[in-house]
Protein backbone atom coordinates (compact mmCIF):
# COMPACT_ATOMS: atom_id res chain seq x y z
CA UNK A 1 0.00 0.00 0.00
CA UNK A 2 1.23 3.65 0.47
CA UNK A 3 4.09 4.84 2.59
CA UNK A 4 4.02 7.53 4.81
CA UNK A 5 6.89 9.27 4.94
CA UNK A 6 8.09 10.52 8.53
CA UNK A 7 10.79 12.27 9.87
CA UNK A 8 13.90 10.52 11.89
CA UNK A 9 13.25 7.90 9.31
CA UNK A 10 16.84 6.41 9.75
CA UNK A 11 18.69 3.26 10.69
CA UNK A 12 22.25 2.63 11.42
CA UNK A 13 24.38 -0.69 12.22
CA UNK A 14 27.80 -1.52 12.42
CA UNK A 15 29.24 -3.45 9.77
CA UNK A 16 32.74 -4.31 8.99
CA UNK A 17 33.82 -5.65 5.33
CA UNK A 18 36.29 -8.20 5.71
CA UNK A 19 39.27 -8.16 3.42
CA UNK A 20 39.89 -11.07 0.93
CA UNK A 21 41.42 -13.69 3.09
CA UNK A 22 42.54 -15.66 -0.81
CA UNK A 23 45.18 -13.68 -2.84
CA UNK A 24 44.13 -14.73 -5.95
CA UNK A 25 41.10 -12.28 -5.09
CA UNK A 26 41.32 -8.74 -5.48
CA UNK A 27 39.80 -6.44 -2.83
CA UNK A 28 38.60 -2.87 -4.80
CA UNK A 29 35.79 -0.75 -4.88
CA UNK A 30 34.83 -2.46 -8.72
CA UNK A 31 31.49 -0.64 -8.43
CA UNK A 32 32.32 3.03 -7.28
CA UNK A 33 29.70 2.87 -4.46
CA UNK A 34 32.60 3.19 -1.39
CA UNK A 35 32.17 -0.12 -0.12
CA UNK A 36 35.36 -3.21 -1.25
CA UNK A 37 34.31 -6.50 -2.68
CA UNK A 38 35.98 -9.73 -3.15
CA UNK A 39 36.62 -10.73 -6.76
CA UNK A 40 38.41 -12.11 -9.01
CA UNK A 41 40.40 -10.51 -12.06
CA UNK A 42 38.83 -11.11 -15.46
CA UNK A 43 39.60 -9.85 -18.78
CA UNK A 44 37.36 -10.39 -22.12
CA UNK A 45 39.80 -10.50 -24.38
CA UNK A 46 43.22 -12.91 -24.05
CA UNK A 47 46.52 -11.15 -22.30
CA UNK A 48 48.66 -13.42 -24.54
CA UNK A 49 51.52 -14.15 -22.57
CA UNK A 50 50.59 -11.52 -20.08
CA UNK A 51 48.41 -11.95 -16.73
CA UNK A 52 44.82 -10.47 -16.25
CA UNK A 53 45.59 -8.34 -13.42
CA UNK A 54 42.25 -6.51 -12.99
CA UNK A 55 39.03 -6.09 -15.29
CA UNK A 56 40.13 -5.67 -18.36
CA UNK A 57 43.73 -5.47 -17.89
CA UNK A 58 46.20 -7.30 -18.67
CA UNK A 59 49.87 -7.39 -16.49
CA UNK A 60 53.13 -7.46 -18.70
CA UNK A 61 55.69 -6.71 -16.51
CA UNK A 62 57.13 -10.15 -16.38
CA UNK A 63 56.78 -10.93 -20.54
CA UNK A 64 58.98 -9.28 -23.22
CA UNK A 65 55.61 -7.23 -24.59
CA UNK A 66 53.76 -4.21 -23.67
CA UNK A 67 50.35 -2.66 -24.80
CA UNK A 68 46.85 -2.92 -23.18
CA UNK A 69 47.24 -6.56 -24.15
CA UNK A 70 50.80 -7.71 -23.99
CA UNK A 71 50.53 -7.86 -27.54
CA UNK A 72 52.87 -5.14 -28.97
CA UNK A 73 56.60 -5.04 -29.34
CA UNK A 74 59.14 -3.35 -28.06
CA UNK A 75 61.25 -1.25 -30.61
CA UNK A 76 64.67 -2.10 -30.67
CA UNK A 77 66.58 1.34 -30.38
CA UNK A 78 69.88 2.29 -32.13
CA UNK A 79 72.50 2.70 -29.67
CA UNK A 80 72.35 6.38 -28.76
CA UNK A 81 76.43 6.46 -28.40
CA UNK A 82 77.28 4.60 -31.22
CA UNK A 83 74.68 6.55 -33.57
CA UNK A 84 77.00 9.76 -31.59
CA UNK A 85 80.40 8.25 -33.28
CA UNK A 86 79.27 6.92 -36.33
CA UNK A 87 77.81 10.54 -36.97
CA UNK A 88 81.06 12.34 -35.78
CA UNK A 89 82.96 10.22 -38.07
CA UNK A 90 80.97 10.81 -40.69
CA UNK A 91 81.13 14.37 -40.73
CA UNK A 92 84.99 14.36 -40.34
CA UNK A 93 85.59 12.08 -43.10
CA UNK A 94 83.21 14.17 -44.72
CA UNK A 95 85.30 17.62 -44.15
CA UNK A 96 88.57 15.58 -45.39
CA UNK A 97 87.07 14.38 -48.36
CA UNK A 98 85.82 17.83 -48.76
CA UNK A 99 89.32 19.53 -48.42
CA UNK A 100 90.84 17.00 -50.80
CA UNK A 101 88.02 18.42 -53.31
CA UNK A 102 88.87 21.83 -53.25
CA UNK A 103 92.95 21.13 -52.34
CA UNK A 104 92.25 19.31 -56.14
CA UNK A 105 90.55 21.95 -57.56
CA UNK A 106 92.74 24.82 -57.03
CA UNK A 107 95.92 22.82 -57.76
CA UNK A 108 94.24 21.53 -60.93
CA UNK A 109 96.59 23.27 -63.09
CA UNK A 110 99.99 21.85 -61.23
CA UNK A 111 101.79 19.21 -63.70
CA UNK A 112 101.77 16.57 -61.25
CA UNK A 113 97.79 16.99 -60.82
CA UNK A 114 96.92 17.13 -64.19
CA UNK A 115 99.56 13.99 -64.99
CA UNK A 116 96.40 12.28 -62.35
CA UNK A 117 93.33 13.35 -64.32
CA UNK A 118 91.98 16.01 -61.51
CA UNK A 119 88.89 14.77 -62.78
CA UNK A 120 88.83 11.40 -62.08
CA UNK A 121 90.22 12.13 -58.24
CA UNK A 122 86.76 14.96 -58.35
CA UNK A 123 84.67 11.87 -59.55
CA UNK A 124 86.12 9.27 -56.91
CA UNK A 125 85.77 11.69 -54.36
CA UNK A 126 82.58 12.61 -55.24
CA UNK A 127 81.82 8.50 -54.99
CA UNK A 128 83.49 9.16 -51.35
CA UNK A 129 80.69 11.46 -50.39
CA UNK A 130 77.83 9.02 -51.40
CA UNK A 131 79.14 6.36 -49.09
CA UNK A 132 79.64 8.97 -46.06
CA UNK A 133 75.50 10.53 -46.51
CA UNK A 134 74.89 6.30 -46.44
CA UNK A 135 77.01 6.17 -43.26
CA UNK A 136 74.97 8.91 -42.35
CA UNK A 137 71.78 7.86 -43.20
CA UNK A 138 72.55 4.17 -41.64
CA UNK A 139 71.75 6.02 -38.07
CA UNK A 140 68.48 6.53 -38.82
CA UNK A 141 66.33 4.22 -36.33
CA UNK A 142 63.15 3.92 -38.30
CA UNK A 143 63.35 2.21 -41.91
CA UNK A 144 60.64 3.27 -44.43
CA UNK A 145 60.86 2.38 -48.01
CA UNK A 146 62.23 5.90 -49.40
CA UNK A 147 65.21 5.53 -46.99
CA UNK A 148 65.92 2.02 -48.08
CA UNK A 149 65.71 3.19 -51.75
CA UNK A 150 68.29 6.17 -51.50
CA UNK A 151 70.80 4.05 -49.22
CA UNK A 152 70.89 1.26 -52.32
CA UNK A 153 71.03 3.85 -54.39
CA UNK A 154 73.53 5.99 -52.79
CA UNK A 155 76.01 2.62 -51.60
CA UNK A 156 75.73 1.57 -55.48
CA UNK A 157 76.61 5.17 -56.75
CA UNK A 158 79.32 5.52 -54.65
CA UNK A 159 80.87 2.29 -55.76
CA UNK A 160 80.43 3.04 -59.50
CA UNK A 161 82.11 6.29 -58.96
CA UNK A 162 84.84 5.02 -56.97
CA UNK A 163 85.83 2.13 -58.43
CA UNK A 164 84.39 2.82 -61.70
CA UNK A 165 87.45 5.57 -61.96
CA UNK A 166 89.74 3.19 -60.32
CA UNK A 167 88.73 0.10 -63.15
CA UNK A 168 89.21 2.37 -66.15
CA UNK A 169 92.15 3.88 -65.08
CA UNK A 170 93.63 -0.07 -64.88
CA UNK A 171 92.07 -0.76 -68.27
CA UNK A 172 93.91 2.30 -69.82
CA UNK A 173 97.36 1.37 -68.74
CA UNK A 174 96.50 -1.98 -70.29
CA UNK A 175 95.83 -1.09 -73.27
CA UNK A 176 97.95 1.47 -73.92
CA UNK A 177 101.18 -0.88 -73.53
CA UNK A 178 99.28 -3.55 -74.87
CA UNK A 179 98.01 -1.96 -78.25
CA UNK A 180 99.30 2.03 -78.68
CA UNK A 181 97.63 1.81 -81.71
CA UNK A 182 94.34 1.94 -80.49
CA UNK A 183 94.61 5.07 -78.84
CA UNK A 184 91.11 5.73 -79.34
CA UNK A 185 90.07 3.53 -76.45
CA UNK A 186 92.05 5.64 -74.01
CA UNK A 187 90.31 9.33 -74.28
CA UNK A 188 89.03 10.38 -71.65
CA UNK A 189 85.65 10.81 -73.18
CA UNK A 190 85.68 7.31 -73.77
CA UNK A 191 86.54 6.67 -70.06
CA UNK A 192 83.74 8.90 -68.67
CA UNK A 193 81.40 6.74 -71.03
CA UNK A 194 82.40 3.57 -69.02
CA UNK A 195 81.90 5.31 -65.44
CA UNK A 196 78.62 6.55 -66.76
CA UNK A 197 77.60 3.55 -67.68
CA UNK A 198 78.79 1.68 -64.73
CA UNK A 199 76.52 4.46 -62.61
CA UNK A 200 73.40 4.01 -64.90
CA UNK A 201 73.41 -0.12 -64.58
CA UNK A 202 72.56 0.81 -61.25
CA UNK A 203 70.24 4.15 -61.20
CA UNK A 204 68.27 1.78 -63.58
CA UNK A 205 68.11 -0.87 -61.63
CA UNK A 206 66.74 1.38 -58.91
CA UNK A 207 64.05 2.45 -60.90
CA UNK A 208 62.73 -0.76 -61.85
CA UNK A 209 62.60 -1.64 -57.99
CA UNK A 210 60.63 1.29 -57.72
CA UNK A 211 57.98 0.95 -60.44
CA UNK A 212 57.35 -3.14 -59.88
CA UNK A 213 57.57 -1.75 -55.96
CA UNK A 214 59.79 -4.12 -54.62
CA UNK A 215 61.85 -2.62 -52.27
CA UNK A 216 59.93 -3.59 -48.86
CA UNK A 217 60.32 -3.21 -45.11
CA UNK A 218 60.05 -6.25 -43.55
CA UNK A 219 59.70 -6.86 -39.45
CA UNK A 220 62.50 -9.24 -37.61
CA UNK A 221 62.66 -9.66 -34.02
CA UNK A 222 65.26 -10.48 -31.58
CA UNK A 223 65.80 -13.27 -29.58
CA UNK A 224 64.25 -11.63 -26.49
CA UNK A 225 61.21 -10.45 -29.12
CA UNK A 226 61.98 -7.09 -29.61
CA UNK A 227 61.07 -6.01 -33.04
CA UNK A 228 63.29 -4.37 -35.39
CA UNK A 229 63.13 -3.63 -39.52
CA UNK A 230 64.97 -4.42 -42.36
CA UNK A 231 65.07 -2.98 -45.73
CA UNK A 232 63.86 -6.08 -48.55
CA UNK A 233 65.35 -5.76 -51.92
CA UNK A 234 64.33 -8.45 -54.67
CA UNK A 235 66.51 -11.23 -55.81
CA UNK A 236 68.30 -9.26 -58.77
CA UNK A 237 70.26 -7.17 -55.91
CA UNK A 238 72.25 -9.94 -55.78
CA UNK A 239 72.87 -10.20 -59.40
CA UNK A 240 74.19 -6.48 -58.91
CA UNK A 241 76.11 -7.65 -56.10
CA UNK A 242 78.21 -9.85 -58.76
CA UNK A 243 78.43 -7.22 -61.31
CA UNK A 244 80.07 -5.29 -58.39
CA UNK A 245 82.21 -8.14 -57.48
CA UNK A 246 83.18 -9.23 -61.20
CA UNK A 247 84.00 -5.72 -62.09
CA UNK A 248 86.69 -5.79 -59.39
CA UNK A 249 88.20 -9.11 -60.19
CA UNK A 250 88.16 -7.98 -63.65
CA UNK A 251 90.31 -5.13 -62.61
CA UNK A 252 92.36 -7.26 -60.49
CA UNK A 253 92.91 -9.25 -63.20
CA UNK A 254 94.37 -6.26 -65.46
CA UNK A 255 96.42 -5.04 -62.68
CA UNK A 256 98.16 -8.25 -62.37
CA UNK A 257 98.84 -8.22 -66.15
CA UNK A 258 99.81 -5.03 -65.94
CA UNK A 259 102.71 -6.21 -63.19
CA UNK A 260 105.68 -5.95 -65.56
CA UNK A 261 104.84 -2.03 -66.31
CA UNK A 262 108.14 -0.10 -64.84
CA UNK A 263 108.03 1.30 -61.61
CA UNK A 264 106.92 4.70 -62.53
CA UNK A 265 103.57 3.61 -63.58
CA UNK A 266 102.49 0.63 -61.02
CA UNK A 267 99.06 0.77 -60.30
CA UNK A 268 98.67 1.33 -56.55
CA UNK A 269 95.01 0.79 -55.84
CA UNK A 270 95.29 -2.93 -55.29
CA UNK A 271 94.74 -2.86 -51.73
CA UNK A 272 91.81 -0.47 -51.93
CA UNK A 273 90.33 -3.42 -54.16
CA UNK A 274 91.58 -6.22 -52.46
CA UNK A 275 90.25 -4.68 -48.94
CA UNK A 276 86.63 -3.83 -50.91
CA UNK A 277 86.63 -7.45 -52.19
CA UNK A 278 87.03 -9.13 -48.57
CA UNK A 279 84.59 -6.74 -46.87
CA UNK A 280 81.87 -7.61 -49.96
CA UNK A 281 82.16 -10.99 -49.27
CA UNK A 282 82.43 -11.08 -45.78
CA UNK A 283 78.83 -9.20 -46.03
CA UNK A 284 76.87 -10.53 -48.53
CA UNK A 285 78.22 -14.33 -48.91
CA UNK A 286 79.21 -15.55 -45.82
CA UNK A 287 75.89 -16.60 -43.87
CA UNK A 288 75.88 -14.88 -40.67
CA UNK A 289 72.76 -12.93 -39.48
CA UNK A 290 73.74 -10.05 -37.70
CA UNK A 291 70.25 -9.13 -36.27
CA UNK A 292 69.37 -5.63 -35.20
CA UNK A 293 73.44 -5.02 -35.07
CA UNK A 294 73.52 -5.48 -38.93
CA UNK A 295 73.73 -1.34 -39.30
CA UNK A 296 76.75 -1.46 -37.37
CA UNK A 297 78.64 -4.09 -39.90
CA UNK A 298 77.41 -1.91 -42.99
CA UNK A 299 79.17 0.64 -40.91
CA UNK A 300 82.46 -0.44 -40.10
CA UNK A 301 82.37 -1.16 -44.09
CA UNK A 302 81.83 2.09 -45.66
CA UNK A 303 84.39 3.43 -42.64
CA UNK A 304 87.02 0.77 -43.73
CA UNK A 305 86.40 1.69 -47.40
CA UNK A 306 86.78 5.10 -47.38
CA UNK A 307 89.44 5.34 -45.30
CA UNK A 308 91.78 3.19 -47.47
CA UNK A 309 90.65 4.94 -50.52
CA UNK A 310 91.69 8.13 -48.92
CA UNK A 311 94.53 7.30 -47.50
CA UNK A 312 96.28 4.79 -50.67
CA UNK A 313 95.07 7.37 -53.29
CA UNK A 314 95.21 10.78 -51.50
CA UNK A 315 97.46 10.78 -48.34
CA UNK A 316 99.83 8.68 -49.22
CA UNK A 317 100.19 9.84 -52.75
CA UNK A 318 99.14 13.22 -53.05
CA UNK A 319 100.60 14.88 -49.64
CA UNK A 320 104.06 15.40 -51.32
CA UNK A 321 102.77 16.23 -54.40
CA UNK A 322 100.64 19.13 -52.70
CA UNK A 323 103.61 20.02 -50.17
CA UNK A 324 106.35 19.89 -53.33
CA UNK A 325 108.11 17.12 -51.46
CA UNK A 326 107.80 15.08 -54.38
CA UNK A 327 111.10 14.61 -56.50
CA UNK A 328 109.80 12.11 -58.67
CA UNK A 329 108.12 13.15 -62.21
CA UNK A 330 105.02 13.15 -60.75
CA UNK A 331 102.88 10.43 -62.83
CA UNK A 332 102.76 7.63 -59.73
CA UNK A 333 99.29 8.81 -59.02
CA UNK A 334 95.83 7.24 -59.40
CA UNK A 335 95.04 8.38 -62.89
CA UNK A 336 98.01 9.03 -65.23
CA UNK A 337 97.79 10.56 -68.87
CA UNK A 338 98.09 8.49 -72.09
CA UNK A 339 100.35 11.17 -73.47
CA UNK A 340 102.45 10.93 -70.43
CA UNK A 341 102.38 7.33 -70.36
CA UNK A 342 103.65 6.37 -73.60
CA UNK A 343 106.41 9.40 -74.00
CA UNK A 344 106.45 12.80 -76.23
CA UNK A 345 107.86 11.81 -79.73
Amino acid sequence: GNFEEFDNSYGEANLVIKECKNKTYLNQDIEKVGFKSCYLPKCTISCNKGKCANINVCDCSETHFKGLYCNEYYEVKKGKWSNIFLKSLSYILMVITIIFMVGIFMNRNDPKVKAASYNFLLIILVGILFNIIYLLLLTYDDNSVILCTVEYLLKNLGFSLVYGSIFVKTLRIYIIFTRQNHSIFIKNSTLYIMVYMISMYHVVTVILFILLKKIQVKPKYTINEERYTVCSYPIWRKISVLFNLSLLFIDLSISYANRHVKKNFKESLTIPVYVYVVLLILMEFISVDYGEKQYIFNACMVIIDSVVILYFIFIKKYFKIFIGKNNEIGINTSLITSKELIGSS
